[in-house]
């Protein structure tokens, strides 16, 4: 095999863990058998007994926690690139964002008009209002998570976003989540969240 072929070979295994651990086993299995082919005749017989036992023993090591993977932590194994639609990964991780009907009724309430108001350096609290036509202007706004918040044809410059209450408590099970799955699954679940936000959820 050419160099470029095993180059672009390696490459496109790397896109995903299955791949990565492919990757790496032939690397490592080459690499001794190359050392035992190169220098076995020059090795003590001790040696070429511990690269002998590492030879056949390496295979049935790697054969015992291939089955572990599989078996316990086959959500681990795929990329986001190996689906069609990064919603079908996310899907196959357990992940689910919540629909608009998913919300408290307390939630879904009539919220209080706001129009055509210029808000300057202070706090505003947003929960339960609906802001048309507002200028925000080196504002504060709290959310709090209690009610839902609208904003329409507002102006924001140099706002500052401050998260309280259930709103505090979700952005901190997003960083959770984010820090326990790691960057392959934390990633295109934060991705997810925001083309959700941006309007293109499936």
């Amino acid at each position: 095999m050419a160099l470029t072929d095993f180059a672009n070979a390696a490459r496109s295994l790397a896109r995903n863990p299955l791949g990565i651990i492919a990757l790496f086993l032939v690397l490592v299995y080459a690499m001794a058998v190359l050392l035992f082919g190169l220098s076995g005749a020059s090795m003590s017989e001790n040696e070429r007994l511990v690269i002998l036992i590492f030879v056949v023993l390496f295979p049935v090591l790697v054969l015992v926690a291939f089955y572990r993977l599989v078996t316990k932590h086959h959500n681990k194994l795929y990329a986001p690139s190996d689906w069609r639609d990064e919603s079908h990964f996310l899907k196959a991780m357990n992940v689910e964002l919540p629909a608009d009907g998913d919300l408290p009724a307390e939630a879904q309430g009539e919220l209080e008009l706001i129009k055509g108001k210029r808000f300057g350096d202070e706090t505003v609290t947003i929960d339960g209002k609906r802001f048309e036509d507002c200028i925000f202007n080196d504002t504060r706004l709290k959310f709090r998570g209690t009610r839902a918040v609208q904003f329409v044809s507002s102006t924001f410059v140099g706002v500052k976003w401050i998260f309280g209450g259930n709103a505090a408590l979700t952005f901190a099970f997003v960083s959770m989540l984010y820090r326990a799955m790691g960057d392959d699954v934390g990633r295109p679940l934060l991705d997810y969240v925001i083309k959700s936000v941006k309007g293109g959820k499936d």
